[in-house]
């Protein structure tokens, strides 16, 4: 008897998790969703090592530096996830933010 409220509690626990993570997500998704949101994702790939590596061996990059820009990279990757992208939606974002970026230059 003991062991089924244990395990009746353990669902309710994994239940109001699961709710919280698709909130959070919806968030997420309405965030990242809007123009403004589309145009703070691309700069944070370009600026996060999304698109770069984290590494140049001809610079020699110190690990330290590494483990930095690897870490802003997988807050990009973690923010992806979050919203469901489809890499081909990503390469939209990226094809536009540059395309903007060219407009501004020229």
């Amino acid at each position: 008897m003991e062991n089924d409220n244990v395990e009746e509690e353990n669902q309710k626990i994994l239940e109001r998790q699961a709710t919280k993570n698709a909130d959070l997500a919806r968030a997420y998704q309405k965030t990242f969703g809007t123009e403004d949101g589309q145009t703070v994702l691309a700069d944070l790939m370009k600026a996060g090592y999304f698109l770069t590596p984290t590494y140049n061996p001809r610079l020699k990059t110190p690990q330290f530096v590494c483990d930095r820009n690897e870490g802003q990279r997988e807050l990009v990757v973690y923010i992806l996830e979050m919203i469901e992208k489809d890499p081909k939606q990503i390469m939209e974002v990226i094809r536009k933010s540059k395309t903007e970026e060219e407009d501004y230059l020229t």
